[in-house]
């Protein structure tokens, strides 16, 4: 007995492939899409886009990428990560592969089986770790540029009068909150080679003279005596430690 079905089973099969193949490579190529519409889109449109193509085209965030940011700087430090990293790995890579290949020795298999479980976990399950294993080893913030901050536009909404008065308050990412602070020495440097430099460069070295700057990075009793001994550093910013019954002594230390 025919199938009555078949002929519209037949031609509704393809469709069917076909239909999920679109959904799925839209689904796959909407992020590029939208980044390409976000890049070509002036500064605060993309909120209000409204069709699928944007609306006064420009090449402006491209510009202000390469002149107003250390684009090159950034993408050169990228190549020269990825390039130690690829010979990193494919040095001891190749050395640890021939070793497991040729040489027969106790543990081996199980040695090869761990590497290869590591093999299978993605890579975005270890950013987390990484992060905290370059916090500890210092390698984080260890180049500070004050070109990478915004700071251009300061001049045209504040007058030196202004900037003059004003207190600002440094502090690593890394010790937000996790009980961690820079040495003295280094707090010093960057608060007064990046922080005042960058002032000094914008409203003159006699206003970055008078602006009062405090570090706030896990400032402690232990050491508050070594950062007041910095002649950048003009005070702190005291967080959990100033809710700890030893502030007393923090602030008899900070003032000897």
């Amino acid at each position: 007995m025919s199938d009555p079905y078949g002929p519209l089973r037949l031609h509704l099969l393809p469709f069917l492939r076909l239909a999920s193949l679109c959904l799925l490579g839209s689904v796959a190529l909407f992020p590029i899409y939208w980044m390409v519409v976000i890049a070509l889109t002036p500064t605060g449109f993309s909120r209000t886009l409204t069709g699928i193509l944007p609306q006064g085209v420009t090449l402006e965030n491209f510009r202000a990428l390469f002149t107003e940011r250390p684009m090159l700087r950034w993408l050169g430090n990228s190549v020269l990560v990825a390039a130690l990293s690829s010979a990193l790995a494919l040095l001891f890579g190749t050395s640890c592969g021939y070793v497991l290949s040729r040489l027969r020795f106790r543990g081996a298999r199980l040695l090869m089986v761990a590497v290869l479980i590591t093999q299978m976990m993605p890579a975005t399950s270890i950013i987390v770790p990484l992060y905290i294993l370059f916090r500890d080893l210092g390698l984080l913030d260890s180049i500070v540029d004050a070109g990478w901050v915004e700071t251009a536009a300061l001049p045209a909404l504040l007058t030196a009068a202004d900037v003059a008065c004003c207190v600002i308050a440094y502090e690593p990412i890394w010790a937000i909150g996790t009980g961690k602070s820079a040495s003295a020495a280094q707090a010093g440097a960057i608060i007064g080679q990046t922080v005042r430099g960058t002032i000094a460069n914008l409203f003159g070295a006699a206003t970055a003279a008078l602006v009062r700057i405090q570090y706030g990075g896990s400032a402690n009793e232990k050491n508050i005596a070594d950062y007041m001994q910095q002649p950048d550093i003009d005070g702190a910013l005291v967080g959990g430690a100033s809710l700890k019954a030893t502030f007393v002594q923090l602030v008899q230390n900070a003032v000897v």
